[in-house]
């Protein structure tokens, strides 16, 4: 007698498509074709531009003169075939590269998908890439990424992803191998 396999129980996680489709609104190679806009929920002066230097960055002013300033991109790519692009509930991974070029003092970004923030993370002078997981708490399609107080900042956001967080959990009849044989180190 063959005693039956044990079995080992996985999980895996994984990430959906990209739901920014066209790649402009991610990296921003070309002035046209933009679905970005300003995002200003405060009545304030911001702005937002295409840096057309060699940098191709999305470069956005905000004022001193009101809050919750910045930029959004509605997200219309769905890979269920749903009406939605963003469901509630669901965890979504948002990633950029974001620098702050002028203002005084340490600029506070918020990210906000599906009517849920990442909450307020401090940006630098230097390029550096942001991964944030938002769960979302309604089916808003709008990548929202903005300063929340009335203070003159410009920062730059530049390769921009949004794919949704799954996970697969599950048994399987796959060994469990604790220790990786590292063959170059034996």
């Amino acid at each position: 007698d063959v005693a039956p396999a044990s079995k080992n129980h996985a999980t895996t996680v994984f990430y959906g498509d990209e739901l920014i489709g066209e790649e402009n609104n991610r990296e921003f190679e070309a002035s046209t074709g933009v679905d970005w806009v300003v995002y200003d929920a405060s009545g304030g002066d911001a702005s937002i531009s295409i840096d057309s230097g060699v940098a191709n960055k999305l470069e956005v002013t905000t004022t001193a003169t009101a809050e919750n300033e910045g930029a959004q991109l509605p997200i219309e790519d769905v890979g269920d075939g749903s009406t939605t692009s963003i469901v509630a509930g669901r965890t979504y991974r948002v990633s950029m590269k974001l620098q702050q070029t002028s203002g005084g003092g340490t600029c506070s970004i918020y990210i906000d998908i599906g009517g849920a923030s990442s909450g307020g993370f401090t940006i630098s002078g230097s390029e550096v890439t942001y991964t944030k997981d938002i769960v979302a708490a309604n089916n808003t399609g709008a990548l929202l990424v903005y300063q929340q107080i009335a203070v003159a900042y410009v920062f730059t956001i530049d390769d921009v992803s949004v794919k949704e967080v799954g996970t697969a959990t599950g048994w399987t009849d796959a060994d469990q191998q604790l220790d990786i044989p590292q063959t170059a180190l034996q």
